[in-house]
């Protein structure tokens, strides 16, 4: 395999449900993401956002979010890429969300995308051109020890654990479905059974070979804690898998990996109750650094308070 390298990153994936942790709330939060997009987007070409919901939500979505002269949308059923076989459907709603990050940008082949979750916001602006450098693709790299599911992941596919190499960073970010293609084939040929020349006559096995093998891994890290082990919850992420099995194609469509923050303002962004106080730092005085911010309604942020403070930075 030898991708094409890339020119622009015009295309977003966005894994999105009516329900998500438990409540509701992230389809309007994801008509936000869609409108900071459409405030941001500064090129010519529009930007392609591929929305996959449980086809039950197809509705209630498609009206929520609407399409622009800037931003179009692709709306997508999980069933159309997931079968009852595989596994998917028994997932976690978050596990959901990392394999949809892979399968389907590799499925509809889609070349260089954005990853995007419903609580994500655009707050600087940003075209085609913003993530790529040298003619490679600008992700957002962070050290193994930052996260346990760096250690979590290199022990299911038995790689050595550096805690203070570089890998893939969090939702949002910037992958090829190419090598999101490739970490699929090389998860497919794991699971018991499957073979190359099967996967290779047969394309269609990859991504539910792939969906099946991530499943059993989740499957037995859960019964691993019913049995009293302590385990990280996280035993792998989309992003870990995709550093650690994408090959050497990894860096050559990537630019070189470094501690810089050119996607998500880690600074200004909320994932824990405790780090609320961020919202005072939404100033002109004291803008974000990066293209985007997480603020997650699991915190108790409300939308109110969401659009306020992305609001003073217009």
């Amino acid at each position: 395999m030898s991708a094409k390298l890339p020119t622009s990153v015009t295309t977003g994936v966005l894994p999105l449900a009516a329900m998500a942790h438990g409540r509701a709330g992230d389809i309007e939060r994801a008509a936000f993401l869609v409108s900071t997009l459409d405030r941001r987007w500064r090129d010519g070409t529009p930007f392609r956002l591929i929305v996959v919901s449980p086809a039950a939500d197809r509705g209630a979505i498609a009206n929520a979010l609407k399409p622009t002269s800037r931003i179009h949308i692709d709306f997508h059923a999980e069933e159309e890429f997931f079968t009852r076989k595989d596994g998917f459907r028994s997932l976690p709603g978050w596990w959901k969300q990392q394999v949809i990050k892979l399968v389907v940008p590799a499925v509809l082949r889609v070349g260089p995308y954005l990853t995007f979750d419903a609580d994500v916001a655009c707050v600087r602006d940003i075209d085609g051109r913003t993530f790529i450098r040298d003619g490679r693709l600008v992700s957002q790299w962070y050290r193994y020890h930052r996260n346990g599911w760096w250690a979590a992941t290199t022990r299911l596919l038995a790689r050595p654990y550096d805690p203070q190499a570089l890998g893939l960073d969090v939702t949002p970010n910037v992958l090829h479905s190419d090598l999101s293609a490739h970490v699929l084939w090389r998860l497919a040929l794991r699971l018991p059974g499957i073979r190359a020349p099967q996967i290779r006559i047969v394309p269609s096995l990859v991504h539910r070979a792939a969906t099946r093998q991530l499943h059993l891994w989740y499957e037995e890290a859960q019964a691993r804690a019913r049995a009293g082990e302590i385990i990280h919850e996280d035993t792998w992420t989309e992003y870990a898998l995709y550093t650690l099995l994408a090959g050497d194609q990894l860096h050559r469509l990537h630019a070189p990996p470094g501690d810089d923050m050119p996607l998500l303002a880690h600074t200004h962004s909320i994932w824990f109750p405790a780090e609320r106080d961020r919202l005072s730092l939404y100033t002109q005085a004291t803008r974000p650094g990066a293209p985007f911010v997480v603020l997650q309604s699991t915190c108790g942020i409300s939308l109110a308070d969401v659009e306020a403070a992305v609001g003073r930075l217009e």
